[in-house]
Order: C-alpha cells, then sequence, then structure tokens
C-alpha cells in the first residue's frame, strides 16, 4: 500500500496485506506532505518478504511511515528477508528509516513485530515518539532492545515478546 501527497486524516485500518519482491518491499508506505495532518495505521496484518542489503535502496519494512505524525496500533508485523543475514542490512518492522532531522512524531503501541533485522523497529531523526507495549522480537534483539531511535525527547519502553512456552513430545514415552 503506497501513499504519497498532501493527505487529510489517513485511516489504514482492518487489512491483510503481503508484499513479496527481489528488492525494495513495503507493506506500508506512507509519505505524507501535509505536516499537520495524522495518519493512524491500526489492526493490519502485515507479511512482507525482500531482499534486504546495507544499501538503503533495498529497504524491506513492514510499515515505512515518512509522515510528521503518525499512530501506529495493534498490528501484526512479520518481515523476513531473502537475503542472508547482515546487521547493517535494511529490514525492520516499523521504521522511519531516511535520514532527516524533523518533528516527526510518532506514537507505536501494542503492536505484535518480528524482523530479521537487526532491529524490529527503526526511527532515524524523529523527536517525540512513543514505542511502548509491543511485542518485538528482531534477528538477535527482543523487547526494547530491538528498537533503534536517533532524535531527542522519545520514550521507549514496556517492550517485551510475550511470554512463549516450548513443549516438546516425545513417541518414547509409555504409560503403563
Amino acid at each position: 500500500l503506497y501513499i504519497d501527497g498532501a493527505n487529510k486524516n489517513i485511516t489504514v485500518a482492518g487489512n491483510d496485506l503481503t508484499a513479496i519482491s527481489n528488492g525494495l518491499t513495503f507493506g506500508i508506505y506512507s509519505k505524507n506532505t501535509n505536516k499537520n495532518e495524522l495518519i493512524l495505521i491500526e489492526e493490519n496484518v502485515i507479511s512482507v518478504v525482500g531482499q534486504a542489503s546495507t544499501n538503503v535502496r533495498s529497504l524491506v519494512s513492514g510499515i515505512e511511515t515518512d509522515d510528521y505524525n503518525a499512530r501506529i496500533y495493534n498490528n501484526t508485523v512479520n518481515v523476513r528477508n531473502s537475503a542472508s543475514y547482515r546487521d547493517g542490512n535494511k529490514i525492520y518492522g516499523i521504521s522511519h528509516a531516511k535520514e532527516s532531522s524533523g518533528k516527526f512524531a510518532y506514537d507505536i503501541k501494542d503492536n505484535k513485530v518480528n524482523s530479521d533485522g537487526k532491529y524490529a523497529v527503526y526511527l532515524n531523526g524523529v523527536s517525540s515518539c512513543n514505542v511502548t507495549g509491543n511485542d518485538l522480537v528482531a534477528h538477535a534483539l527482543k523487547r526494547d532492545e530491538s528498537v533503534w531511535v536517533y532524535g531527542t525527547g522519545n520514550n521507549i519502553s514496556d517492550n517485551g515478546p510475550s511470554t512463549q512456552i516450548n513443549i516438546q513430545v516425545s513417541d518414547s514415552i509409555k504409560g503403563n
């Protein structure tokens, strides 16, 4: 889903989105040039498979927003890389990956994000952002550690993966 231009009161809700390619890939990409407006992205299921590398032109993200004001709530985002893992690969669950310095303010909460990248959430050049109460799992990082934010006045807290219980069943157990 690609959103661009001077838009007002955008809501993207209740969708089941899948994107697969051999390069740059997004489930949702939004760039609203109207600085005073809000985009609300909520209750979507997003699955993305792309071929990320260290080049920004091969960015793979479930939700990439270049909006000034975004609310991202209650989404399930799964992002996979068809290329080999490298720390610097540009692959994220939720991102504002473009180098910038502006008043980009995002509220990201109650999402379930699983990413093959180093970070589940990656926000570059943002301020006054909240990344709270999400279920975040990246390649090797989880919880708050899987969030990378560059900017001022940001709050990253109370993120974690939900508790998982793994049960192994063996057919060698016999009853009396």
